[in-house]
């Protein structure tokens, strides 16, 4: 049987120290490749090129792909000027995820948001974000852990109607990463996961089972079967 081939968009890193300052280097955590090939796929790093054939022609020969986690997308997007608490930004990251999205959907293709991929995928929908958790919610958790990165830190329920629920049941305990959340959602999107203080953590995409997103690090979490059970369930569906 042919191994699904997802491809996995990186961070753009510039280096700040050493012999090479002001390098540009394209980054991911191998716990992203490590996800995806423990489930039987093959992960393909895909170099940030914002070119619109080059784009067209890798999404269109993988089976899907993986929005990585990273910086902060550039509020301009989602027509709204810098807080002060909104964080670094990488034009060309967000052009990349943005037409990888466009592309990823033009083809049919699989897409898996984490994290920051989710908050795009919901930009992309002409949805905005809190640029700080702080700027939505008044009583809120800890969503930026401090501790092992594989460790489950705060709740996830589900809500009855979405995909999700059928594969995690209400419920799930999650790591956290991440300062910016969903605001506004995006059209044809519906929010499917949250923490007790209203945060959203799932999103799925109506009528295309094929494109959701989580606010965790799935990844991060290698010997969670949960997270595991997620990968696969993303391959099988691609």
């Amino acid at each position: 049987m042919r191994k699904k081939k997802i491809g996995i968009v990186p961070n753009l890193t510039i280096i700040c120290d050493g012999r090479v300052v002001g390098d540009e280097k394209i980054q991911v955590n191998a716990d992203y490749a490590n996800a995806i090939a423990k489930v039987g796929a093959i992960p393909i790093i895909l170099p940030v090129i914002n070119d619109e054939d080059y784009i067209e022609e890798i999404i269109s020969s993988l089976d899907g792909v993986v929005l990585s986690g990273g910086g902060d997308i550039n509020p301009l997007y989602y027509g709204e000027e810098p807080k002060p608490l909104q964080g670094s930004i990488s034009a060309d990251r967000d052009e990349f995820d943005l037409r990888v999205i466009k592309s990823a959907l033009n083809f049919n293709k699989g897409i898996l948001g984490i994290c920051r991929g989710i908050q795009a995928i919901n930009v992309f929908f002409g949805g905005s974000l809190h640029q700080d958790i702080s700027y939505g919610y008044k009583d809120y958790l800890k969503h930026s852990q401090v501790g092992d990165n594989d460790i489950a830190t705060h709740t996830v329920d589900f809500i009855d109607g979405g995909n999700l629920v059928k594969l995690f049941g209400k419920s799930i305990s999650t790591n956290s990463f991440h300062h910016q959340s969903i605001n506004r959602l995006g059209k044809d999107l519906i929010a499917t996961g949250f923490s007790k203080d209203g945060v959203i953590e799932a999103i799925e995409m109506q009528g295309n089972n094929k494109v959701f997103g989580v606010q965790w690090h799935p990844e991060k979490m290698r010997n969670n079967d949960d997270m595991t059970r997620m990968f696969k369930y993303f391959i099988d569906l691609v």
